[in-house]
């Protein structure tokens, strides 16, 4: 395998880590691309908060649809009268992390999970989701013990394994890397990140066992762009050009 074969297919390797975010980043283009159904929601909202100011279950909702629509000045205004109303609820502090993180506050996001975990310490999402800010720090060490608590809390949490497989691959150790994606699909069998970092990973060393994770996340996701790329670029290495460009 040649160096720029090599440069370009980390470059996917780096592209798929930061597509399996914990956090809710998947947010609707445009004001013109929301449904109706949205809107109407919207709209229903605003005139339930008249009658119910105090119930901060609606703020949230409404706060939801907002950052959906990104609009984040007043996702957080709402997010805030909820949190004013009830500030314990894990509920409201992981959406405020979430839009935090969205805006790449990672000091902000990490405070508002902290403070989830202090009303609730068995709160396995929190730590999942303060393990990725440390992941994305590159703060390993802290990284790993986050999400150790997670896995003390349940242990056959098949993201909690995939977190640990990202943080083991990008701090270098491939091996354990390996063994925390194998152990993730174990307890996932649907898990396509998890495949296909497998995929990726036994590609760069050459092994045939890569097409069979390769397959399985097609299986899973048949459009996936990065799954069909990976293996084209594993049978084009390994001099199988024909089914290369068949894809």
């Amino acid at each position: 395998m040649n160096q720029k074969s090599i440069s370009s297919f980390i470059g996917i390797l780096l592209f798929v880590c930061f597509s399996c975010s914990q956090f809710n980043s998947e947010k609707i283009d445009d004001i013109e691309s929301v449904p109706d159904s949205v809107l109407q929601s919207f709209q229903y909202l605003s005139e339930q908060i008249k009658e119910n100011p105090n119930n901060p279950f609606l703020y949230f909702e409404r706060s939801k649809l907002e950052f959906a629509k990104k609009e984040i000045d007043a996702a957080l205004a709402d997010i805030d009268r909820a949190l004013a109303i009830d500030s314990t609820s894990c509920s409201f502090l992981l959406h405020k992390a979430d839009i935090y993180f969205h805006q790449r506050l990672s000091r902000a996001a990490k405070e508002q999970l902290q403070k989830c975990l202090e009303y609730n310490p068995q709160h396995t999402e929190a730590f999942l989701k303060l393990a990725e800010i440390y992941l994305l720090l590159a703060q390993y060490e802290e990284c790993m013990v986050t999400i150790n608590k997670a896995l003390n809390i349940d242990k056959y949490n098949a993201e909690a394994y995939f977190m640990k497989g990202m943080t083991y691959k990008l701090a270098g150790d491939t091996v354990r890397a390996i063994s925390s994606f194998t152990t993730a699909v174990e307890q996932n069998q649907a898990y396509y990140d998890a495949y296909l970092q497998l995929g990726i990973i036994y590609s760069l060393q050459g092994n045939k066992i890569a097409l069979d994770y390769l397959n399985h996340a097609i299986n899973l996701k048949p459009e996936s762009t990065e799954a069909i790329y990976a293996k084209s670029f594993f049978l084009q290495e390994n001099g199988n050009i024909e089914k290369a460009l068949e894809g």
